[in-house]
């Protein structure tokens, strides 16, 4: 592993699919290395992933937007002693980025992130499995949940 930075706390931001538990290794890792590790849920979704799947569709998590979700980790940054590590994946990892722009941490990972606005993927597998997600053929008022397939 490489040496650490001036920083030991590292928050783990997860995507709008999983929960936060999907850090749970991760966090074991790096706090056997002396990390100091947080992940905390996405507004609306502080329960454990079998509730969630039985409370679907449960709206107030659909209508948790970038803003939201933004300002819910920029407070819980904001009460940490020192600017942490971000480390996000999917959302997580667009929200690493913004978090980076905003100066409100001291370094970020993000890993297979959701494109910033502008930013065009166009692939047809990428289409195929977020079409039910972005709500075209759907409501954006109920939550989006894939099957294990």
């Amino acid at each position: 592993m490489a040496a650490k930075s001036a920083t030991s706390t590292i928050v783990f931001i997860t995507g709008v699919v999983v929960t936060a538990n999907c850090w749970d290794n991760w966090k074991a890792y790096f706090e056997a290395a002396g990390y100091t590790c947080y992940a905390p849920p996405h507004p609306r979704k502080d329960a454990p992933g079998a509730v969630l799947r039985g409370q679907h569709p449960y709206s107030p998590i659909a209508q948790n937007g970038l803003p939201e979700v933004l300002k819910a980790y920029s407070d819980f940054i904001a009460q940490l002693p020192a600017k942490p590590i971000v480390i996000g994946h999917s959302y997580g990892g667009l929200i690493a980025q913004l978090l980076l722009q905003q100066d409100a941490v001291a370094a970020g990972v993000a890993i297979e992130s959701a494109p910033p606005l502008g930013v065009v993927v166009a692939s047809w597998a990428l289409f195929r499995a977020v079409l039910p997600m972005l709500g075209l053929f759907s409501s954006l008022r109920t939550t989006f949940l894939p099957t294990f397939a």
